[in-house]
């Protein structure tokens, strides 16, 4: 079943839909089930449809015109985390074959766990990562996290590492501002931890000034870790911008023309945690850069 939209590509009116698709008892279970789960959702637009697809299509109604960029880093098992934190254990609870005896031999699970940092991989962090009055991530709502409107920009070095930004401000408001500098293609070597990109105070000054909904940026911390007082982390949480660090990929995106999303599991008392983040590119969007950007720093 696919839940259509009026106004999104492949949308159908009810009238232009013709004769349901005779999908069987599954088919007709999906249907009751999504129905029962519409009724009861008040923020739903009116005219939504769960329009029947046939198994028998190769594509779907809706065809996906846009691309999507991954920017996030996989996680795996005692990969280094942050210089100090643990790195993450996964492991199963359940493995298949203790599973078998349970389902008589008809079928087999796992069921994994996973000891993980927050600041692990490509991460969020919240506002109460810095802030103790801070919303945590339960706290956050989809509306800034997914589905922002987004600016990518090159990293202006200012001065040893400290990265600037040149972009009027007025691009950056209401935007997820994403900073290339390169430094993510030292991902997996030491070289990565070292004293890398930061941003500069004039980035920071003009990042809050501009109220953006949140800054990405493919190295390992918006601050310099020499500096305890933390200006980017301290200034950018408390307006409430929030920050993503250790993207990778960003000179597949375009500058404009493209949304960001970076969405952690809404945990309570959580302040920082791993997301599949990602570039949703429209085709209208500007050509995307095809050399990845040597790093200056």
């Amino acid at each position: 079943m696919l839940l259509q939209v009026p106004g999104l590509p492949g949308s159908r009116k009810a009238s232009d839909r013709g004769p349901p698709v005779d999908e069987g008892p599954i088919g007709q279970e999906a249907i009751t089930n999504g129905q029962t789960a519409l009724a009861g959702s008040e923020r739903l637009v009116a005219d939504v449809h769960l329009v029947p697809w046939s198994r028998g299509d190769q594509t779907p109604p809706m065809e996906l015109s846009e691309t999507l960029i991954d920017l996030s880093h996989p996680i795996e098992s005692g990969m280094p985390a942050y210089p100090g934190l643990p790195s993450p254990r996964i492991e199963p609870l359940l493995s298949h074959a203790a599973s078998r005896d349970a389902y008589g031999g008809r079928a087999e699970f796992t069921i994994t766990r996973v000891f993980i940092a927050g600041n692990t991989g490509t991460y969020l962090d919240s506002p109460w990562h810095r802030w103790p009055d801070g919303d945590d991530l339960s706290a956050i709502a989809l509306d800034r996290l997914a589905g922002l409107e987004g600016v990518c920009v090159d990293g202006v070095p200012h001065g040893g590492v400290a990265i600037g930004i040149d972009i009027p401000r007025a691009a950056l408001h209401d935007r997820a501002v994403l900073i290339r500098t390169g430094w993510d293609a030292r991902w997996g070597t030491d070289d990565y931890w070292a004293s890398g990109p930061y941003l500069h105070a004039d980035a920071i000054a003009l990042l809050a000034d501009a109220k953006c909904r949140l800054v990405g940026v493919d190295f390992s911390n918006v601050d310099d870790v020499r500096d305890p007082a933390r200006p980017a982390h301290t200034t950018l949480l408390r307006e409430g911008i929030l920050i993503v660090e250790h993207l990778r990929g960003l000179e597949r995106v375009p500058a404009t023309g493209f949304t960001f999303s970076a969405v952690p599991p809404a945990i309570h008392g959580a302040a920082a945690f791993p997301v599949r983040a990602f570039a949703t590119v429209r085709p209208e969007a500007p050509q995307l850069r095809s050399r990845r950007a040597r790093s200056k720093w």
